[in-house]
């Protein structure tokens, strides 16, 4: 919901990009959130686009603040040293992926 209502229009593509996963992965999940009105897909040629309906764009800008509040209040109990612990831990994960 995030990366879809960050951006104007993504590819399908470009959304299991940037979540780690291929689009097959995503499929049922994309299918509920356009089952429940919150995103559209536009198939153009061979790629399949995302945006978020009104509906999607309402449910985003409840939604989004709240769940960054909660982040950012869940890494306020680390001190920098920490942070920067973690923030190494995540990159050698995500380097590992790829």
């Amino acid at each position: 919901m995030v990366q879809v209502g960050s951006h104007e229009r993504l590819s399908q593509q470009e959304l299991a990009n940037k979540l780690f996963v291929t689009k097959g992965n995503i499929t049922q999940l994309l299918s509920k959130m356009e089952e429940l009105g919150l995103i559209k897909r536009e198939q153009e040629w061979k790629t399949k686009y995302l945006s978020l309906t009104e509906e999607g764009k309402k449910f985003f800008h409840e939604v989004v603040p709240q769940q960054e509040h909660f982040q950012a209040s869940q890494f306020s109990n680390l001190n920098d040293t920490e942070k920067q612990q973690l923030l190494d831990l995540l990159s050698k994960i995500h380097l590992l992926e790829w």
